[in-house]
């Protein structure tokens, strides 16, 4: 169980890293505007589930919401997998 009022880096990181490499991945020649866009996209999709996630759990305190958002985040990182390894080389075109 998560303990922390919010959801902690070590969950946090891996689903952005990963959802960055994912979507990187899908893109053919990556230029650092578009690498500081991506980043910035996913650390305000990171900010709103913070809040939902603090919400729904009331800070953690909620025990199924917790669990729920356990699961949820386990999921997630699992239908990320495939993109843990992944490497992206940025073209200077």
């Amino acid at each position: 169980m998560i303990a922390a009022q919010q959801l902690p880096p070590i969950f946090i990181l891996p689903v952005r890293m990963f959802l960055i490499r994912k979507e990187l991945s899908e893109t053919r020649c990556p230029n650092s505007g578009y690498l500081d866009a991506l980043a910035n996209k996913y650390l305000t999709k990171e900010d709103s589930l913070q809040r939902l996630y603090d919400k729904e759990t009331y800070h953690s305190f909620v025990l199924s919401k917790q669990r729920a958002w356990e699961k949820r985040i386990r999921d997630c990182l699992d239908s990320l997998h495939d993109f843990k390894a992944t490497l992206v080389n940025q073209h200077p075109y």
